[in-house]
Protein backbone atom coordinates (compact mmCIF):
# COMPACT_ATOMS: atom_id res chain seq x y z
CA UNK A 1 0.00 0.00 0.00
CA UNK A 2 2.91 2.56 0.60
CA UNK A 3 4.51 1.76 -2.05
CA UNK A 4 1.12 2.17 -4.44
CA UNK A 5 1.08 5.50 -2.95
CA UNK A 6 4.11 6.63 -4.47
CA UNK A 7 5.88 6.58 -0.54
CA UNK A 8 9.73 4.70 -1.13
CA UNK A 9 10.92 1.51 0.32
CA UNK A 10 13.75 3.58 1.95
CA UNK A 11 10.80 5.69 4.02
CA UNK A 12 9.44 2.49 5.33
CA UNK A 13 10.63 2.65 8.71
CA UNK A 14 11.76 6.00 9.33
CA UNK A 15 9.19 7.27 12.34
CA UNK A 16 6.39 9.66 10.74
CA UNK A 17 7.71 12.50 11.94
CA UNK A 18 10.56 12.27 10.18
CA UNK A 19 8.60 12.12 6.74
CA UNK A 20 7.15 15.42 4.91
CA UNK A 21 3.97 16.31 5.05
CA UNK A 22 2.77 14.76 2.08
CA UNK A 23 3.93 11.82 3.18
CA UNK A 24 2.64 12.16 6.61
CA UNK A 25 -0.76 12.25 5.06
CA UNK A 26 0.01 9.29 2.87
CA UNK A 27 1.20 7.27 5.45
CA UNK A 28 -2.38 8.21 7.30
CA UNK A 29 -4.51 7.36 4.02
CA UNK A 30 -2.86 4.17 4.22
CA UNK A 31 -3.54 3.44 7.90
CA UNK A 32 -7.13 4.33 7.35
CA UNK A 33 -7.18 1.71 4.35
CA UNK A 34 -5.43 -0.81 6.31
CA UNK A 35 -7.51 -1.33 8.78
CA UNK A 36 -10.58 -2.40 6.88
CA UNK A 37 -12.89 -0.22 8.17
CA UNK A 38 -16.33 -0.81 7.43
CA UNK A 39 -17.14 3.05 6.86
CA UNK A 40 -14.58 5.28 5.38
CA UNK A 41 -14.63 8.95 5.26
CA UNK A 42 -12.12 10.52 2.81
CA UNK A 43 -12.04 14.37 2.80
CA UNK A 44 -9.91 15.19 -0.55
CA UNK A 45 -8.56 12.17 -0.78
CA UNK A 46 -6.14 12.92 -3.94
CA UNK A 47 -4.96 16.28 -2.55
CA UNK A 48 -0.76 15.83 -2.43
CA UNK A 49 -1.39 12.90 -4.62
CA UNK A 50 0.71 12.53 -7.95
CA UNK A 51 -1.44 11.12 -10.88
CA UNK A 52 -0.22 7.79 -10.35
CA UNK A 53 -0.68 7.73 -6.86
CA UNK A 54 -4.32 8.37 -7.42
CA UNK A 55 -4.75 6.48 -10.04
CA UNK A 56 -3.57 3.26 -7.10
CA UNK A 57 -5.96 5.16 -5.03
CA UNK A 58 -8.77 4.75 -7.38
CA UNK A 59 -8.17 1.32 -8.13
CA UNK A 60 -7.84 -0.15 -4.47
CA UNK A 61 -11.12 2.04 -3.79
CA UNK A 62 -12.89 0.09 -6.92
CA UNK A 63 -11.42 -3.42 -6.68
CA UNK A 64 -10.55 -3.76 -3.22
CA UNK A 65 -12.38 -1.81 -0.75
CA UNK A 66 -15.43 -3.83 0.71
CA UNK A 67 -16.58 -1.11 2.99
CA UNK A 68 -18.78 2.17 2.84
CA UNK A 69 -16.94 4.83 1.06
CA UNK A 70 -17.89 8.22 1.77
CA UNK A 71 -16.19 10.99 0.15
CA UNK A 72 -15.58 14.99 -0.65
CA UNK A 73 -13.54 16.09 -3.62
CA UNK A 74 -13.33 18.36 -5.93
CA UNK A 75 -11.14 16.03 -8.44
CA UNK A 76 -14.19 15.59 -11.27
CA UNK A 77 -12.13 12.34 -12.83
CA UNK A 78 -11.44 10.84 -9.27
CA UNK A 79 -15.31 11.31 -8.91
CA UNK A 80 -16.38 10.19 -12.11
CA UNK A 81 -13.64 7.22 -12.01
CA UNK A 82 -14.77 6.29 -8.08
CA UNK A 83 -18.01 7.24 -7.39
CA UNK A 84 -21.33 5.06 -7.89
CA UNK A 85 -23.93 7.40 -6.14
CA UNK A 86 -23.83 11.39 -5.67
CA UNK A 87 -25.25 12.86 -1.91
CA UNK A 88 -26.16 16.72 -3.33
CA UNK A 89 -27.26 18.74 -0.81
CA UNK A 90 -28.39 22.28 -2.50
CA UNK A 91 -30.27 24.95 -0.25
CA UNK A 92 -30.80 22.71 3.31
CA UNK A 93 -32.35 19.68 0.95
CA UNK A 94 -30.17 16.30 0.36
CA UNK A 95 -30.67 14.45 -2.69
CA UNK A 96 -29.15 11.00 -4.06
CA UNK A 97 -28.12 10.43 -7.78
CA UNK A 98 -27.59 7.40 -8.79
CA UNK A 99 -24.11 7.14 -10.58
CA UNK A 100 -20.40 8.89 -11.47
CA UNK A 101 -20.22 12.78 -11.25
CA UNK A 102 -21.23 13.04 -14.88
CA UNK A 103 -24.74 11.18 -14.89
CA UNK A 104 -25.21 13.18 -11.61
CA UNK A 105 -24.66 16.41 -13.59
CA UNK A 106 -26.68 15.50 -16.59
CA UNK A 107 -29.44 13.98 -14.67
CA UNK A 108 -29.35 17.93 -12.36
CA UNK A 109 -29.73 19.49 -16.27
CA UNK A 110 -32.95 17.67 -17.07
CA UNK A 111 -34.51 18.46 -13.56
CA UNK A 112 -34.03 22.00 -13.85
CA UNK A 113 -35.09 22.12 -17.53
CA UNK A 114 -38.32 20.70 -16.31
CA UNK A 115 -38.96 22.99 -13.37
CA UNK A 116 -38.33 25.53 -16.26
CA UNK A 117 -40.33 24.28 -18.01
CA UNK A 118 -43.37 23.55 -15.76
CA UNK A 119 -42.57 27.58 -14.01
CA UNK A 120 -43.10 28.45 -18.40
CA UNK A 121 -46.34 26.80 -18.16
CA UNK A 122 -47.67 27.74 -14.88
CA UNK A 123 -46.91 31.27 -16.01
CA UNK A 124 -48.43 30.90 -19.24
CA UNK A 125 -52.14 29.05 -17.62
CA UNK A 126 -51.88 32.37 -15.35
CA UNK A 127 -51.66 34.85 -18.11
CA UNK A 128 -54.36 33.05 -20.01
CA UNK A 129 -56.62 33.11 -16.83
CA UNK A 130 -55.88 37.00 -16.20
CA UNK A 131 -56.75 37.04 -19.46
CA UNK A 132 -59.93 35.53 -19.05
CA UNK A 133 -60.65 37.41 -15.96
CA UNK A 134 -59.92 40.95 -17.68
CA UNK A 135 -62.09 40.23 -20.33
CA UNK A 136 -65.53 38.96 -17.94
CA UNK A 137 -64.67 42.02 -16.14
CA UNK A 138 -64.80 44.56 -19.33
CA UNK A 139 -67.62 42.85 -20.25
CA UNK A 140 -69.66 42.89 -16.81
CA UNK A 141 -68.18 46.54 -16.30
CA UNK A 142 -70.35 47.64 -20.03
CA UNK A 143 -73.29 45.33 -19.00
CA UNK A 144 -73.76 47.87 -15.69
CA UNK A 145 -72.74 50.82 -17.89
CA UNK A 146 -75.72 50.11 -20.58
CA UNK A 147 -77.75 49.60 -17.08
Amino acid sequence: MLVGLGIAEKYHYEPLSALSEGYKLRVLLVQSLFNNPDILLLDEPTNHLDIISIYWLENYLKNSFKGILIFISHDLAFLNNVATDILDIDYGEIKLYTGNYDNFVQEKQIIAAQKLSEQNFLEKKIENMQAWVDKFRAGTRARQSAA
